[in-house]
């Protein structure tokens, strides 16, 4: 057959599955699942930036609901650097045209880091202020997150109970 072109996105979309497949492996007790495959699929509608965060964020709650057991449940915000100041959710233009822009994974429980990519240099102290603004808002994010897990859970015990 024909040989397609490889296009920039294409290696973008891989570089975000390997992070997102190293972040669940560093979530997931792999070890109650021998002879098991987990297969993630993300069908991405529209990028405004954030793409990784959300992807793995929906992932996250998707094998929460499938009663895969992990470690804690997985956050992830960006946080960058933009005019002087730490900003968090990167949208696309402040991703491609602003400064830093740096994607976290954590376990909220304990905020072990599971991924933190970096795609500019920073100065230490500033790299340091942008983390803090990103663990800070992935505690943000895990708040929200278990809210509506506990709601879905309970609106699927309410039903189950009713028939």
């Amino acid at each position: 057959g024909e040989r397609r072109k490889r296009r920039s996105t294409d290696k973008k979309m891989v570089e975000i599955a390997m992070s997102i497949k190293a972040v669940f492996e560093g979530a997931i007790f792999l070890e109650l699942y021998p002879k098991s495959q987990i297969d993630i699929y993300i069908h991405v509608i529209q990028d405004d930036g954030g793409i990784l965060s959300a992807s793995i964020n929906a992932a996250s709650a998707a094998l929460i609901d499938s009663g895969i057991s992990m470690n804690d449940m997985v956050v992830s915000c960006s946080a960058g650097y933009v005019d002087g100041k730490a900003i968090i959710d990167l949208n696309l233009n402040e991703q491609t045209y602003g400064g830093a822009n740096v994607p976290i994974a954590i376990l909220p429980r304990n905020s072990k880091i599971l991924l933190a990519k970096m795609e500019s240099r920073l100065p230490l102290e500033i790299f340091q202020e942008v983390l803090s603004v990103a663990v800070e808002s992935c505690h943000q994010v895990h708040l929200i997150m278990s809210a509506a897990v506990k709601d879905h859970h309970s609106n699927l015990i309410r039903n189950q109970l009713q028939n």
